[in-house]
């Protein structure tokens, strides 16, 4: 009998696990937070994304070597939304955007170093430590890729929840989010 009991309770964690996991798209880590289980995602032409000349960088994500061409002359978009528990967003009440220009709060583009970057000043936004957001980017309303990101109180925290696929930010900080795009070679996927 408590085998029965054990296999049923296996498979209806089984279940639930499985059923969590198909939230959101790309390459996901599990999070286990106060308030539930979280899948977060980093989705690139690194991990599985669909347009194969995006890229983000560190700090964000590992190195992911692209080699192509820079193209320095795009003009990215980058959102900031809440993610809700079914992998959707409400596109019309973003929680920041950035866009060209100068300055710490307008996306710019690194042409040495070959990259385009903005940095995300937390402690200007109110942000939940149980809440999912989702750094986008895009050009003309069309999205480049998304970072899944949590927002934590410490330290230790952050230890927990960051990976090589998913990045954790202590609230309050600065979070540069920095991002290649490269020119398209015939054979690539792009949407613009």
């Amino acid at each position: 009998m408590k085998k029965i009991v054990y296999m049923i309770i296996i498979l209806f964690l089984l279940f639930f696990m499985t059923l969590s996991c198909s939230v959101t798209s790309g390459t996901g880590t599990d999070v286990d937070g106060d308030e539930g289980y979280r899948v977060l995602a980093i989705h690139d032409a690194a991990h599985g994304g669909s347009v194969e000349n995006f890229y983000f960088l560190p700090p964000l994500v590992s190195n992911p070597n692209a080699s192509g061409v820079f193209n320095g002359s795009a003009s990215p978009v980058v959102e900031i939304v809440e993610l809700f528990s079914d992998g959707t967003y409400d596109p019309d009440n973003p929680i920041a955007v950035f866009t060209m220009g100068e300055g710490s709060e307008y996306v710019k583009v690194g042409s040495e170093d070959e990259h385009y970057a903005v940095n995300w000043h937390t402690k200007n936004y109110e942000l939940y430590t149980d809440l999912t957001y989702r750094i986008r980017i895009e050009i003309d309303s069309d999205e480049l890729g998304f970072a899944d990101v949590v927002v934590v109180n410490s330290g230790k925290d952050i230890k927990a929840a960051d990976s090589d696929e998913t990045k954790a930010l202590k609230n309050g900080r600065t979070i540069p989010i920095k991002f290649r795009i490269e020119e398209v070679t015939t054979d690539q996927k792009s949407i613009w």
